[in-house]
Parts: structure tokens; C-alpha cells; sequence
């Protein structure tokens, strides 16, 4: 079965109550406003929750969350940046580095801890766990607990900050980035 009818809305999305939202529906068809982004980080949350508190947590049960916050990032930034001169969305190092602020800086310039958080996090997602080789296996398999909330925190501050610098306001969002790691 297809789907009739699916309508993006980047920007507006995010303030509607839920990743999804029924917003028309008839005999025929569903219309929703659908936020990946939110869904991808909201997916991640919960994974994070189901294994948090066991006594072993297997490198299996840790990628999919990893590949789930970069997932949120390339998807919220790719979706919400000005048109390219291609239609191929750049990898998430250079959306998130070349984003510029209402003053005209970059992250690196206005938040250097979150930047150098965010070139680890970028560094598990794409060259660990979307690009893997033999030669990164030792390495990927060293991925600890720790890694995985410094990612964590890193996503939300990341999202924080991109929706503060694009007008979204606090109420619309708190809910969903209000969780500690």
C-alpha cells in the first residue's frame, strides 16, 4: 500500500504536538505534516531509554542510536538550509559547519565546546558507523556509554540552538529536548 498524499512543512513542523499530525483526512486519503528530523531524534531518545539501564550494553544496541542522532541533524539541516546548486544534501560535517547564525557566525565561533562536541559526534556517525571499514572495526567496537551520551547531549544542543537561530520559539520545542543524558 502507498501512500496517498504527504505534505512537508520543514520549518512549521516542529511546533505541532507530535512527530506526526493528522491534519486532514477523508474516505480517500490521510494528509499529514510529517517531521523527520524530530521523529529520527524522538527514535533515538527511546533507544536510549530502553538500554540505559542495563547492567551490558552491546555495541549492536548502541550504532542504531548513533546513526539515528546523525540521522536527526543531516535531516533537520539539509531540510531547513537555503536551496543547493545541486539536490544532493552535503554530509553532516560541512551542513552543520557552514550553518550560519542571524549574527552571520558559524558554530564554531559561537559555541566552541558544542563545535568540538559535535566534530566527535560527526566523527562516530560518519566515518564509525556510516562508513565502516576493517581497518575502523577496533575502533568501532570501542565505542563506549560514555561516547554515546556525549552524542546524546551534543544532538540537543545542536537542535537547540539551530531552532532558536531560525525563529522557533522555546514553548514549541521544550518538550521534546527537555530530557537529561
Amino acid at each position: 500500500m502507498a501512500l496517498e498524499k504527504v505534505e512537508y512543512i520543514p520549518k512549521y513542523a516542529i511546533c505541532q504536538t507530535g512527530s506526526h499530525e493528522l491534519v486532514y483526512q477523508n474516505e480517500k486519503f490521510i494528509t499529514e505534516i510529517i517531521n523527520l528530523q524530530l521523529q529520527y531524534w524522538r527514535d533515538a531518545v527511546y533507544l536510549f531509554r530502553n538500554i540505559e539501564k542495563k547492567e551490558k550494553v552491546s555495541i549492536q544496541s548502541i550504532i542504531p542510536i548513533f546513526l539515528l542522532l546523525g540521522q536527526s541533524l543531516v535531516t533537520l539541516f539539509g531540510l531547513n538550509i537555503q536551496e543547493q546548486q545541486n539536490s544532493k544534501v552535503p554530509p553532516l560535517f560541512q551542513l552543520v559547519s557552514n550553518f550560519k547564525d542571524s549574527n552571520g557566525k558559524k558554530l564554531s565561533q559561537v559555541n566552541r565546546r558544542l563545535y568540538e562536541n559535535f566534530k566527535k559526534l560527526d566523527y562516530f556517525y560518519t566515518k564509525l558507523i556510516k562508513h565502516p571499514t576493517p581497518k575502523k572495526m577496533h575502533e568501532l567496537i570501542s565505542l563506549s556509554f560514555e561516547d554515546l551520551l556525549l552524542s546524546l547531549r551534543t544532538t540537543q544542543e545542536i537542535w537547540i540552538w539551530f531552532m532558536n537561530e531560525i525563529g522557533i520559539g522555546k514553548e514549541n520545542y521544550e518538550k521534546y529536548f527537555s530530557e537529561k543524558f
